[in-house]
């Protein structure tokens, strides 16, 4: 009994120290991503520093990734019902400038988008994608803390109950 009291402390002691490690990272990972400036699809350069501060819902995405492809309506969607409550999105393309201007044009994407090559998926990875796949979906709350992250296809009432406790 004691020795499996021991290992119990021992073991919720280890996953403490690691999800605080975990916290640590994203909460520096979080700063690096307000560090940068990247190119819009015209090619003018971005702060994401700009909606710091704000309900920021940030899509790792490409113009070949068939489900990055669906989620883009309703991300737009999302953006337009919460428009006026202090949110933005915006998706962070792991692709070149000239495809997600020519794939933005074709589809009329909504929100904005900022072009972060191949790097990005560092990033991502480093925001809680330990796969490195797409799409990658963080959301922060207006103090940039990560309240939510979902790999995958994300579903529009699910993003949008995740928001709902979010925006005032």
């Amino acid at each position: 009994m004691v020795i499996a009291v021991a290992i119990c402390a021992g073991l919720g002691g280890y996953i403490l120290r690691h999800e605080n490690r975990n916290e640590t990272n994203q909460s520096k990972a979080v700063q690096t991503l307000f560090t940068l400036n990247l190119p819009d699809p015209a090619g003018a350069n971005q702060a994401l520093l700009q909606w710091r501060g704000k309900i920021l819902v940030v899509n790792f995405w490409a113009t070949w990734c068939e489900p990055c492809r669906e989620e883009i309506p309703g991300l737009g969607r999302v953006r337009e019902k919460y428009s006026g409550k202090n949110l933005e999105v915006v998706g962070i393309a792991v692709d070149s400038v000239t495809k997600v201007r020519e794939y933005a044009k074709e589809v009329n994407i909504a929100y904005p988008l900022l072009i972060g090559g191949l790097e990005s998926i560092e990033l991502a990875r480093s925001l809680g994608n330990a796969a490195g796949g797409l799409p990658f979906t963080i959301v922060l709350d207006p103090q940039s803390r990560i309240v939510f992250s979902h790999l995958g296809l994300i579903q529009e009432q699910d993003l949008d109950q995740r928001i709902a406790t979010l925006a005032y």
